[in-house]
């Protein structure tokens, strides 16, 4: 398997993971700034909806981005290899 097609599968697995993340995130419907607090000082409620857990569909969304960015740079520098090698040939 190339460089290339190794990249492209993790961008496209970046995206659906990113993608799950997010419909989870819009499904809860719990904007942070709206959490509720206890009022006795205790830490708040965990930002939960039917089974959806918010904190870990964030986490979710920011590596599927870390990853996709991490393809796009594989991609770039497959592409500069390739076209190095090209010049040397030509």
């Amino acid at each position: 398997m190339s460089a290339f097609d190794t990249s492209l599968a993790g961008l496209r697995t970046s995206s659906a993971q990113f993608e799950r993340a997010a419909s989870n995130i819009v499904r809860a419907g719990l904007p942070i700034a709206t959490a509720a607090v206890p009022s006795g000082g205790g830490p708040p409620p965990p930002l939960s909806l039917a089974g959806l857990d918010f904190g870990a569909d964030l986490v979710g969304a920011t590596l599927a981005l870390a990853n996709y960015r991490a393809n796009i740079a594989v991609l770039k520098v497959a592409t500069r290899i390739t076209k190095d090698a090209l010049d040397l040939i030509v």
